[in-house]
């Protein structure tokens, strides 16, 4: 079995994968742990903004938002929704949510646009990671749509996966994390219509957008190969085994204890003798290279090259202490 090697681009691209995916997962968890250090605990990630936590907020949103600006996807979609996911993020960080001693008030009122427009594009990329090829370029956007909503529903254009992957499980990853991320803005939006009593309980909020953002970093890291990894592959260079309808040598009784050769279509077996020759000839061969051999060793009258399997034997004629059994 062999191993593809990975280029360059192909190592940062998946560290760049790794990076969005760590920090989307770890930042709920750093700002929860800052907190209890540094109390109090606010009521929503935004809020961490009027917090000992500011900074870290700041820096980790506006880290995450250059690395998706940064991003190249499969295609001029992908790349859209992770360029405009990214600008909405950096928002986040630059406008603040809205608190009675910041000034000027309409910095609030932007705040919620740019966190839901990154929102919905976080659920949008865990859709768009469920393709396996670049967008076809005579597509339309509704064909756009469509594809997003089958993968929305665990259902996929590419229905033939490599047995050796694990694509499919990837793409239903994919689907699922939408989904948290979904139900984490839908629960957000309706935790502002619960009784007073029940919000006081804890900062559901927080968890919620935690949820939508955890997940989020969670498609990512499976993006990157962190999780889920497919199994080796052979590398483009085909093995002998697969290599249709060759004629190679097997094995064949010599006089005297010498190893002859004859051969077989679609079989590589090479006898004792054989295998430790160092002649040219004989190493080509034991490569499973197809090469011109020699009349006098493939053929005897009618008989044509690469026949010995059907039971004919080689012709011992013209081949120096090969005789037939």
């Amino acid at each position: 079995m062999w191993s593809r090697k990975r280029s360059t681009l192909d190592v940062s691209y998946l560290n760049l994968r790794l990076c969005i995916g760590v920090l989307g997962v770890a930042l709920p968890f750093i700002l929860r742990i800052g907190s209890a250090i540094f109390p109090p605990d606010p009521y929503s990630v935004s809020a961490y903004y009027y917090s000992a936590m500011r900074n870290i907020l700041v820096a980790s949103l506006c880290v995450l938002g250059i690395f998706l600006l940064t991003y190249r996807g499969y295609d001029k979609l992908d790349s859209r929704i992770t360029n405009v996911c990214g600008a909405a993020t950096i928002g986040v960080a630059l406008f603040p949510t809205s608190s009675p001693g910041f000034k000027p008030t309409w910095v609030g009122h932007v705040h919620p646009i740019v966190a839901g427009i990154a929102l919905a594009g976080q659920a949008l990329m865990a859709l768009q990671f469920t393709q396996s090829a670049p967008r076809d370029g005579t597509a339309r956007w509704l064909d756009d749509v469509k594809r997003l909503l089958r993968a929305l529903v665990f259902r996929y254009a590419q229905r033939v996966y490599d047995e050796h992957g694990k694509k499919l499980t990837r793409n239903r990853i994919y689907s699922a994390c939408a989904w948290l991320i979904i139900i984490g803005v839908v629960l957000a939006l309706v935790q502002n219509f619960w009784p007073d009593s029940v919000k006081a309980e804890t900062q559901w909020l927080f968890w919620f957008e935690s949820l939508s953002i955890a997940s989020f970093g969670f498609a990512w890291l499976v993006k990157g190969e962190t999780l889920f990894k497919d199994a080796a592959t052979p590398d483009q260079a085909v093995p002998v085994e697969a290599i249709p309808a060759q004629a190679v040598p097997v094995d064949a009784t010599a006089a005297g204890g010498a190893a002859g050769v004859i051969y077989q279509t679609g079989e590589r077996r090479l006898s004792a003798a054989s295998a430790t020759d160092s002649t040219p000839a004989r190493r080509t061969r034991r490569l499973g290279r197809a090469e011109a051999v020699p009349n006098d060793v493939t053929a005897c009258g009618e008989r044509s090259f690469g026949r010995a399997h059907s039971g004919h034997r080689p012709c011992a004629r013209n081949v120096p202490g090969l005789t037939r059994a």
